[in-house]
């Protein structure tokens, strides 16, 4: 199994593609325990 789970659940919860439109995330980095991003320019 992928060690991203935990990382795409939370972009999931987050709302996905749409969150990322919205606030214009971008570098999205996760490990087995976090998901991290840079927002904005």
């Amino acid at each position: 199994m992928s060690n991203l789970i935990v990382a795409e659940t939370i972009l999931k919860t987050l709302g996905g593609n749409k969150f990322r439109m919205m606030t214009g995330a971008k570098n999205l980095a996760g490990d087995e325990n976090s998901l991290s991003m840079r927002i904005g320019r």
